[in-house]
């Protein structure tokens, strides 16, 4: 039983350091992966190359259309999806990307 419950706090100590430490990690493989992947930030091509993917899937990428990053807001970056039409822009939608999450929004 004693031997149970030292393996028990040894476990919590090492849980708490690796939490405390950054970038160090006596847990398994796996949690550490997970940890470091929440993180990371993606970038702005990371992100643009979210959004095209995301509109593939949906089937409205179309390679007529330009997808621009447009600007960063609190968390977020926020994508243009429009078609150029002689003298203006006809705006397809707007998609923002969670920096931390990688979570696609279009925002209408």
């Amino acid at each position: 039983m004693k031997k149970i419950a030292k393996k028990l706090m040894l476990g919590i100590v090492l849980a708490s350091l690796t939490v405390v430490t950054p970038g160090v990690s006596i847990l398994p493989h796996n949690t550490s992966m997970e940890v470091q992947a929440a993180k990371k930030k993606l970038t702005k091509a990371q992100a643009k190359k979210k959004v095209i993917k995301y509109l593939k899937k949906k089937k409205l990428w179309k390679k007529s259309y330009r997808l621009e990053y447009d600007h960063k807001s609190g968390n977020k970056y926020v994508f243009h999806y429009y078609e150029f039409v002689t003298d203006h822009t006809a705006t397809i939608n707007w998609y923002d990307v969670n920096i931390r999450t990688g979570k696609i929004t279009a925002e209408f």
